[in-house]
This record gives structure tokens, sequence and C-alpha cells, in this order.
């Protein structure tokens, strides 16, 4: 009998699954958009740095740090991705998130707020991300780019949804009132979540991907040791390296920025979720991207947007010119959200979906050296100089960098 080579996907017992699948995405888009909320960092920096007296550069160290556990997070998920079942592990990413932020609402030192929020919460993250994210390109092995670009799109766009509650419960209740609040309300979504959601049988049969030779570059069923080999890697890694470093430069300090122009810290907040909604949707059209036009495109656009608006944030902070910030975080949110989808693609397509989990959570430690080249250094250079003045010559360096990576790289 023919397969049926349609949108629908079908088990061999021939049960429909095409619908249930898209249910699963729905979910599975909400659960990324909540894990999204370590991008709101940069609100909850003025408050606790009048309160304890800290530096810049120690608040951007923990969001460094909550970055680094992250990608830790996504390695401990893959590994146990081949012992544990996925609702095991979207079960320890909920205790994980709640003991978290119900420790860092307890924190009286710097040490306290590192372990509680970068450390717990930043695992945490890593584990759902890694997790909630290989599953899906499970259920959708023929819409790698499209469904990779959505489930993104809502991680990206978590600071959107939730930065303004966060402004909120801080200015009502206090800090530490809102972070125990989300311990609470995180352990009892992602609880929940572990018993709605699950991998597709072992059985199913779903559509040939689409595409032709220009825009898939595979290189075959790769596992990680195999992926560790190739030279493909070690450039494509580097490039990640980069552009998350200045991408996290930006949303890590994106409020600070805005209020260091003369922007109110309400309006500092909106847009900090503007970046955010700009860096989901670069993650969706990057989807769009990769599966019209290929990697090469994706990755070269990305690339030139970094120079791109490091030459316009160098416009920005010599003139004082408040009326260009909101086009830096929608050029910079589009970059980084370009980039980040094309982490989730170009692994899936350059080394095939059979180690995925693995595979990704590799590559997702591009995190842990571009959190420290990114915002942390940022923090540095504002203590020095006592400003942001030195970003835009950063961003420019870590774009040309990029650019030239991404022409160097090949093939898989």
């Amino acid at each position: 009998m023919r397969r049926d080579l349609s949108d629908k996907a079908t088990t061999a017992e021939g049960a429909p699954v095409s619908g249930k699948r898209w249910c699963y995405a729905a979910l599975g888009l909400a659960l990324l958009l909540f894990l999204g909320i370590i991008y709101a960092w940069s609100i909850f920096v003025p408050a606790l740095e009048e309160e304890f007296g800290w530096s810049r550069s120690e608040t951007a160290l923990a969001f460094s740090l909550c970055i680094s556990m992250f990608c830790l997070g996504g390695l401990v998920s893959g590994l146990a991705s081949k012992r544990l079942p996925f609702r095991r592990i979207v079960a320890a990413c909920a205790l994980f998130l709640g003991a978290g932020f119900i420790l860092a609402s307890r924190a009286d030192s710097l040490a306290e707020m590192y372990l509680g929020y970068s450390g717990l919460v930043g695992l945490g993250v890593g584990m759902g991300y890694n997790a909630i994210l290989s599953n899906m390109l499970r259920w959708f092995p023929d819409k790698t780019g499209i469904v990779s670009g959505l489930m993104l799109m809502g991680f990206g766009a978590g600071a959107l949804v939730l930065g303004p509650l966060c402004h909120r419960l801080l200015n009502s209740a206090g800090w530490r009132e809102t972070f125990f609040a989300f311990g609470i309300a995180y352990a009892v979504l992602y609880l929940a979540a572990s018993f709605l959601i699950n991998p597709p049988p072992a059985d199913s049969v779903f559509p040939q991907p689409h595409g032709g030779k220009k825009t898939r570059e595979s290189g075959g069923e790769v596992s990680a040791g195999q992926m560790l080999r190739r030279k493909s890697f070690y450039i494509y890694f580097a490039w990640a390296v980069i552009m998350n470093g200045i991408g996290m430069a930006l949303i890590g300090h994106a409020s600070s920025i805005a209020q260091e122009l003369g922007i109110a810290a309400a309006a500092a907040a909106v847009l900090t979720g503007i970046i955010s909604m700009a860096n989901g949707l670069g993650r969706m059209l990057g989807g769009f991207c990769f599966d019209l036009f290929g990697r090469k495109t994706l990755m070269r656009g990305a690339s030139v947007g970094v120079i791109l608006y490091a030459g316009l944030l160098l416009v920005c902070l010599r003139t004082g010119d408040s009326a260009l910030v909101t086009l830096i975080f929608i050029i910079s949110g589009l970059c980084y959200g370009l980039g980040v989808i094309a982490h989730s693609a170009v692994i899936a397509s350059f080394y095939g979906t059979r180690n995925y989990p693995l595979n990704f959570s590799i590559i997702t430690m591009h995190a842990l050296p571009g959190s420290f080249a990114g915002p942390y250094l940022a923090g540095l250079a504002h203590n020095a100089l006592h400003s942001y003045a030195g970003l835009p010559y950063q961003a420019l360096l870590f774009g040309g960098i990029a650019l030239s990576l991404a022409l160097l790289l090949k093939r898989p």
C-alpha cells in the first residue's frame, strides 16, 4: 500500500496523528514561551542593585552564569534522553525551576542569588528547552525549519509576554514575592505538562520533507562522536558563540541601556519586550528562510544584521537620540533570533535527527563561552567607562568575525 505523503502523518496501524502533533506543537510553544523568562533578567537588575549595592558586572555575571547553566541543563537533558523517558526530564525541569526561584526569593547575598536564579533556574530552563524542542522536532521531521522557528519564537518572546508582568509585580509586591510566585507557578505548570505531552510512537510514518538540493545539506545520521570529528562542527560552533555573545550582551543589558538614554523604567521594560518580540519573530522568519533559501543565506544575513545594528547603536549612544533605540532593539532581536533558529535547523540538517537530542545539547554549549564573551564583557566595559559606549565596537567586531565564519563554512 502506498504511504500517504500529505501533511497528515500516520502510524503503521493507519491511525492519523496529524491533529495530535499540532496540539502538541501548541503546548510546546506555550511551554517554551514561559521558559523565556530568563530573558527578562534586566528588569530585576535596578531593584537588586539598589537593595544590595551590587555592581553592574556582578548582576551581569548572574545572567552569564544563568546562560551557562542553561547550556549545562541542555547537555544533561540530551544525555538523559538516552536512558530516561521524556516525561521524567520535564518533571525534573519543574523541580529545578521551582526550587531555583524560591531560593532566589530568599537570597541575601550574591552567592545565594547565583545558586538559586543562575544555577537552578538556568539548569531547569536548559533541561526543559532541550527536551521540549527535541520532542517537537521528532513530531515534525518534515517541517524542521518552520517548527523550529515556531517553537523558538515562543522561547524568544517570553520576555515580551512576561516582561510587563514582571515589572508590575516588581512594583506592587517586590522582587522577592515575584520570584516566590514564579517558583510555585513554574513547578505546577511543568509538572502538569510532563503528563500531557509525549513523544511520537516508534512506528510513526511522516511525510517526506520538502526542499531541494539548495536548501538541504545532509551529512547523514551522525553520532555525537562523529560530529565532534568534523571540521564543520567547529566552524559552526565558533559562529554560534559569536552570535550568542553579542545577542546576549544586548538582551542582558537592554533595560539598562534604555535607561541610560533617559527612558523611564516602565518604558524600558516595554522596550525589553520589543527586543523579545523581534527575537521571536526572527526565529519564525529564520525557519522559513532556512526551508526556502538554505543555511548560507540564513547565517550570512544574521551576521550582516549585527554589523548594521552596531553602527546604529554607535550613532545612538554618541548623539543620545533615544528615538533610535526601538529600531536598534528590533534589528538586534531579529538577528539574534535568526542565529538561534540556525542552531536547531542546521544540526538536524547537517547531522540528522536520530541523535538530535544529544547533538543539539552539545551545540547549545556555545552559550557557555558566549555568555561571558557577550553580557559579562559588556558589564565590565560599563564599569570601566561608566557607560555603554564600548558596546557598539564589541558588536562590530563580533559581527565581522561572524560573517567571516559564515563564509568559511561550506558543507556538513
